[in-house]
């Protein structure tokens, strides 16, 4: 059986040596660097999603066990990365290069449909200074290159009122149709008008 370790590697020597590159794997901000996640991460990772403040409206909840949070970093860079080529980055100063955590675009499905779900989550102490925003418009840019066909969903709970602010500020549009979708409480922010993501969906 391959080591997990080893698996990873595999994972992140084959997206290196691939040819035509869609979505970059790194990128720079005036304050931040996004690069692509790697096994080293999952430490940091952890910590971040077994936080309970900062997992409040996870539908996985905080995770209690590294395992949980492995299993998400091998499905971003094998899956999202190797054969979608984009997904979540890793998040860092750009200064210093300390961690801060995540975002990014990765596709998923929503009502049978492919479209490209944006995700984002950092660190208490780097919250409120408008970091989360820098890093989308940064993501953005390189997904009006290649992927401007697919919408943009950002899909939190109603409660998750930071989570909106940043919807907010960068645009979306909230569509009630897609209330409770698929669980209680669910909504949804489009990239896109309310009628044009209707159409979509």
């Amino acid at each position: 059986m391959v080591a997990a370790a080893d698996f990873l590697a595999e994972a992140q020597a084959a997206v290196a040596d691939k040819r035509g590159d869609i979505m970059k794997r790194e990128l720079f901000t005036k304050r931040l660097r996004l690069r692509m996640p790697k096994y080293d991460d999952l430490n940091e990772l952890h910590k971040l999603f077994s936080n309970p403040s900062l997992n409040l409206f996870n539908p996985d909840g905080p995770h209690i066990d590294i395992e949980e949070s492995r299993k998400y970093l091998e499905y971003w860079i094998y899956y999202d990365w190797e054969e979608q080529d984009l997904g979540y980055y890793i998040l860092e100063t750009k200064e210093d290069l300390e961690f801060i955590g995540h975002t990014g675009l990765a596709m998923r499905n929503l009502s049978g449909k492919n479209i490209l779900n944006l995700a984002y989550r950092i660190e208490e102490a780097f919250q409120g200074r408008g970091l989360v925003k820098e890093a989308c418009e940064k993501v953005f840019e390189e997904y009006e290159k290649f992927y401007d066909k697919f919408p943009i969903l950002i899909h939190t709970k109603r409660q998750n009122a930071p989570s909106i602010g940043v919807a907010k500020s960068l645009g979306f549009n909230y569509n009630k149709n897609f209330d409770n979708n698929p669980d209680k409480d669910d909504i949804s922010f489009f990239n896109i008008s309310n009628a044009e993501s209707d159409r979509y969906l």
